[in-house]
């Protein structure tokens, strides 16, 4: 769940990628982003992802962020929320990656079991 490595590098990359593209949407965002709230959400969100806390929940409330900018807005530039939408989409589905805070709060855990131990027999 939490790869290291060129994989984790690269999870790193796209979390980084999709929290600028979220956050760099956020004040002009068809949402009408004129309360301190949406900007603080947009914010909030970006933060988390970049860092990689709670990285499930935060690429959700993103995705969906995205995805409601595209009702609000024509067709042509809808393209760019898609695509956003969809890179935010990839990060959650595929997990924060080793270099990531869920990756210190969560992380591997080894379980070892004793060699002697027999396995029980089930009816």
């Amino acid at each position: 769940m939490f790869p290291s490595g060129m994989a984790g590098a690269g999870l790193l990359i796209l979390r980084i990628c999709s929290a600028t593209v979220l956050l760099v949407d956020g004040p002009g965002h068809p949402l009408e982003c004129k309360s301190i709230g949406l900007v603080l959400l947009f914010a909030v969100v970006s933060g988390t992802l970049c860092i990689g806390l709670f990285t499930p929940y935060a690429a959700t409330i993103g995705c969906l962020i995205e995805l409601i900018a595209v009702w609000q807005i024509n067709a042509q530039a809808a393209f760019h929320y898609i695509v956003a939408a969809l890179s935010i989409a990839a990060v959650g589905m595929l997990g924060p990656g080793a270099y990531s805070l869920d990756a210190h709060l969560f992380g591997r855990k080894r379980m070892s079991f004793p060699a002697d131990r027999k396995p029980v027999d089930r009816p």
